[in-house]
């Protein structure tokens, strides 16, 4: 009699008013410990997408154990989740055997909730009707209120019991914590008549600071790996490399540099995703595919930035979709995933075809200038080094430009000026005050660190800034060395990067003599000046 009723009631009204409550059962199963990131995150993505709706989650029964309950033993380490002031908490932890009491107690007092109207749905997460859960299960079918939910085993039972269940159900193969919460919500809004708004946003403003920080790594390792393979190949005959020839080790050179765009695509649709999980991962990494596919070319970078953005977009809209049309979870994240990727992968690798050659002009064009007015593309350029680097323009301009020229493989031009102008002009700074007798000693302590990190890491270059801005002649020995530095990189047309040992660029950089000449014309000259000044 009662199923009979709340079947027949209008759907998007409740008998008591106010906001529509859900319980939830259920356990980490046979797959779902492998494939959530965590119960916490799962609970915590069921209650978001619930809320979207006006719903709220006021009770859990979730066991989530540290293995896939299939293979899970008595002793297994799990932890029963509940429920307090509408957040999933942990209740207890101990083994599946110590925690049965406490999840059947649990189950029983969700099923008093349902019998008595202060829960109005129940979602169940491959639950156990027929034992842990069939308090609920029971209670559930007798009240005929709707049950959403994963889990083939746990549904199969439900059903035979006679659950009323809403649209969404399937089984838990390949599904996320995102697209598992996302069916249960809408299911139970489809259900009771509720707008199906997908009005939350999926992307946030992208920060080109983290992004470039985040993708420097890559940049540099490929970088540095091209130019041992070029030193490999001045050996001998023994172990041939050449950029361009065929063989296993021109091969490695070129895979290390064909994933770059995949990895800026990877990172930036990271940072620009709001919640960036498990759908968007896979086909971030099936859209870098297409960029990886063909030759390097200078520019496919700023397709994987584009494809970071329209992964983020596509993935949500579809996922919202597909669950809009009662499609079964473990379908709908296969999908989303699938056709996110491949659709942001061939619009990227289309938009190559017009953005590369725009981008390999700018690598010419430095290239001419270096074969031919090498000398003065440096002094100008060094000395800008310094004045970007002190108003902030060194994420925003400068980095940008370096990873381009990096992009083949190569080391950069305006990365040795990074090194130089920046870099060796600091340690040069800092080296004066470190040996001046009338350094005080917090200062002394303060430059011997700088100095330090400068030589063997090539970073921290902040550190002169308070010792240029004291004094003008140091601040103009700075630009000075940088210009001076410059114009010997640029005559001599050195390359090589920041953020490796200095000592290094004779080794990893093209022309190990002018990177010589110019870091240490960069750091003679502020040196000298911050000896005489202080």
């Amino acid at each position: 009699l009662l199923s009979c009723v709340a079947k027949t009631m209008p759907r998007g009204e409740r008998k008591s008013g106010g906001k529509r409550r859900v319980g939830l059962v259920g356990s980490s199963g046979g797959g779902t410990a492998t494939l959530s990131r965590s119960a916490e995150d799962f609970l915590g993505q069921i209650r978001t997408h619930l809320l979207h709706f006006g719903v709220e989650l006021v009770d859990v029964c979730f066991l989530s154990c540290t293995k896939g309950l299939d293979m899970a033993g008595p002793f297994c380490p799990a932890t029963l989740w509940s429920c307090e002031a509408r957040q999933a908490m942990p209740l207890r932890t101990g083994t599946l055997k110590d925690l049965n009491r406490a999840v059947r107690e649990t189950d029983k007092r969700i099923a008093k909730a349902i019998e008595e109207g202060r829960i109005d749905a129940l979602i169940v997460i491959s639950c156990d009707p027929e034992g842990a859960n069939q308090s609920s299960a029971k209670a559930a079918a007798r009240s005929g209120i709707p049950v959403v939910g994963t889990g083939g085993t746990s549904i199969g039972k439900l059903m035979n019991m006679g659950a009323n269940f809403a649209s969404s159900y399937g089984g838990s193969v390949a599904t996320t914590s995102r697209s598992k919460a996302l069916s249960y919500a809408v299911g139970l809004a489809k259900y009771w008549g509720l707008p199906l708004l997908n009005s939350a946003s999926a992307t946030k403003p992208l920060s080109f600071h983290s992004l470039l920080d985040g993708c420097l790594p890559a940049f540099l390792t490929a970088a540095i790996f091209m130019a041992l393979l070029r030193r490999v190949h001045l050996l001998g005959d023994l172990l041939v490399f050449s950029i361009g020839e065929s063989g296993w080790l021109a091969s490695l050179g070129h895979y290390s540099v064909r994933g770059l765009p995949g990895v800026v695509l990877g990172v930036a649709c990271h940072q620009l995703s709001v919640s960036f999980g498990e759908i968007e991962l896979i086909a971030s990494l099936v859209a870098g595919g297409f960029l990886s596919s063909t030759e390097p070319a200078t520019g496919k970078v700023v397709c994987g930035v584009f494809g970071g953005f329209l992964i983020p977009n596509i993935s949500a809209s579809l996922l919202f979709r597909f669950t809009m049309y009662g499609w079964p979870a473990t379908a709908t994240t296969i999908l989303t995933s699938g056709l996110s990727g491949v659709g942001s992968g061939i619009l990227c690798h289309s938009l190559s075809y017009l953005i590369c050659p725009v981008f390999n002009l700018y690598i010419d064009t430095l290239n001419y200038g270096l074969e031919n007015y090498g000398a003065l593309l440096g002094l100008i350029l060094g000395g800008l080094t310094v004045t970007a680097s002190m108003h902030g323009y060194y994420h925003t301009i400068l980095l940008p430009l370096i990873l381009l020229e990096m992009e083949d493989g190569s080391m950069s031009f305006l990365g040795m000026l990074d090194m130089e102008a920046l870099v060796l002009v600091c340690a040069g700074i800092c080296c004066g005050v470190a040996v001046h007798p009338r350094s005080r000693p917090a200062e002394i302590q303060a430059a011997e660190r700088a100095l330090s990190i400068n030589l063997r890491w090539g970073d921290y270059v902040e550190a002169a800034y308070p010792f240029m801005e004291r004094d003008i002649y140091i601040m103009i020995a700075a630009h000075v060395g940088g210009a001076v530095g410059g114009a010997l990189c640029g005559y001599y047309e050195a390359k090589g990067s920041a953020y490796v040992p200095c000592w290094s660029l004779l080794i990893i950089g093209e022309n190990g003599i002018g990177c010589l000449l110019g870091m240490a014309a960069a750091f003679a000259i502020p040196f000298l000046t911050t000896l005489v000044r202080l």
